[in-house]
Parts: C-alpha cells; structure tokens; sequence
C-alpha cells in the first residue's frame, strides 16, 4: 500500500475508535518547536534533493513549515512535530527513538568476535544511511581502473554501492522503531549483514521478499521522505534491485533470515574457489585495522 492509502486507513481507525496503539513515527513529540528542534540547514538540503530528484513543488519548500507540513510530519493546526519530524530532520534525533542509530562492524574473519573496527552513526536518518554506506565501502575490496576516458580514474567495488545503500535504506525504513535495538550493519571476509529489528508483514513470508510485491512500508511518513530524496522507490523493488546489481557484479544470491524479531540481509562477498575466503590484503587491511582501532 502507499502512503496515502495507509494515512487514510490509520485516519479511519481513530475516527472508529479502533486503532489500539499510534504508530510510532507518527507519535507527536511534547514541547518540540520548529524553530528549536528542526535543523533547517538538513531541511534546505531535502528540499533541494528533492526538487532535483523528484520535481518537488517549489511552494512546497518555501518554507520548512510548509515542507513538513506536505510530508504530513507536522500538524497544519496545531504546529505539533511527529517522531519522524525529528528522526528525518531534528537537531537531536536520538532524543525521541535512543534505538534510531546505526552500528557498523566489520571483523577480520567470518565470525562475530573481536577484534573489530566499530562505528556507531547517530543524527538524522538520511546522514546514518550515507555514514553507513561509507563504512562498508571502506571495507570491501575495489580496483582501481585507468585514465582513459576521463581524469579520474574510476573504482569498481566488489559489491556495487547501489546493493549496499539499498539494503541500508530497506533496514531504516522498514525496522520497528519501539526496539530497543538498532540497525547493525556486519562485514565479514565473506559476507555483509544488515540486522533489522522488526517482522515480515503479516502472513508474509521470506519468499514474498523475493517475488513481485507490493509496497508495505513499516513506516510509511519515513518511507515518503526517502522516496522524494530518491533514497528508495515506492513500488516496493528493493529486493528485485539489490539481486539484479549483485548478479550484474558476479556475486551469489543474497539471502534473508527471520531471527528472533529480527530480519537479517546478507549479501555473500566474492570468494576464491581455492580458499573460500576474500583477496589476502584486504583481510589482513583489516586486521591492521581492527588492531589499531579496538586493540583486545
């Protein structure tokens, strides 16, 4: 379902009396103020995004009222801020969801031990996500090709980043926000783990992932704000997108887990036949790495 099915569906169960609990993005935040709480700098920077990627009305972005306002993030009426004003946009995001972070890790071999190299990004969900992305780049193998067609010469990864910033979005996006758990982001010699607290849909199953469905976000206001930033698309092809970009690079089929109200991703990393195990320098980069910044 879109966005705007589901607001008008939660805007029929009220008016009956029968929705049980408030969604938790769009839960308002006592005492929050646009003007001390919203960082109008990450405003002006989604609206220019989302003039470039999505066409975004101008009198849209006039104002950063009017821009929450259109994103249904702030009350018209009354001026009150919803969680997800302050998770997409806020000055202190973690204020109102101490669980709205990302922990990246990336250790030495295929098991989760120390030593390690950790990251944990804060701020608002757009920064964790681009922060995210980086931290995994930094840690796969790339080539580096030649100046032929241009000044720079360009680098390939070994994952391509699409299938890495996709699966970063689908965890921010679709996760459940009341865990206390946050998004884990794991690279290993042989594989990449995004962990997202959270469930299927119901009745849905990890096959319906990978087949042709429609768009169920867990969080439709947030889902809304990526889309016009085009962080993701509103057809629900996130799954179909990441195992075309992984086949295009020659990797294997990603593969989902349900465990224990968690929704693990993996994408499996290239492999020698003789070894099982990723290029020697990247590993031991790692390890010199992971030595340096955690040590025992």
């Amino acid at each position: 379902i879109n966005q705007e099915v589901y607001a008008s569906f939660i805007s029929f169960l009220r008016e009956r009396n029968e929705l049980t609990r408030e969604p938790f993005e769009s839960v308002v935040v006592p005492d929050a103020l646009l003007e001390d709480d919203v960082d109008h700098e990450r405003v002006r920077w989604f609206v220019d995004t989302a003039r470039r990627e999505r066409k975004l009305a101008a009198k849209v972005g006039e104002t950063d009222e009017k821009l929450l306002v259109h994103l249904k993030l702030m009350n018209r009426k009354t001026r009150a801020l919803s969680r997800a004003a302050i998770m997409l946009f806020g000055k202190d995001p973690q204020s109102v969801c101490l669980s709205a972070k990302i922990k990246c890790v990336c250790c030495a071999g295929t098991q989760y031990r120390r030593p390690f190299v950790l990251q944990v990004y804060e701020g608002d969900l757009f920064d964790q996500v681009d922060q995210a992305e980086i931290f995994v780049l930094n840690h796969i193998d790339t080539t580096i090709g030649t100046r032929t067609d241009s000044v720079q010469a360009p680098t390939t990864y070994e994952i391509p980043p699409r299938a890495i910033r996709e699966v970063i979005v689908n965890a921010v996006v679709h996760r459940d926000y009341a865990s206390t758990a946050s998004v884990e982001v794991r690279v290993f010699s042989d594989r990449v783990e995004v962990w997202n607290p959270g469930e299927l849909p119901p009745g849905k199953t990890v096959a319906w992932l990978f087949d042709e469905h429609e768009s169920m976000p867990f969080n439709p206001l947030i889902a809304a704000a990526f889309y016009h930033a085009r962080y993701i698309e509103h057809v629900g092809s996130g799954i179909e997108d990441i195992e075309v970009a992984c086949a295009e690079a020659g990797l294997p089929q990603t593969t989902v887990d349900v465990r224990n109200r968690t929704i693990v991703h993996t994408i499996w990393r290239k492999t020698t036949k003789e070894t099982g195990k990723t290029s020697k320098k990247t590993t031991k980069e790692n390890e010199a790495t992971t030595k340096e910044t955690v040590g025992a």
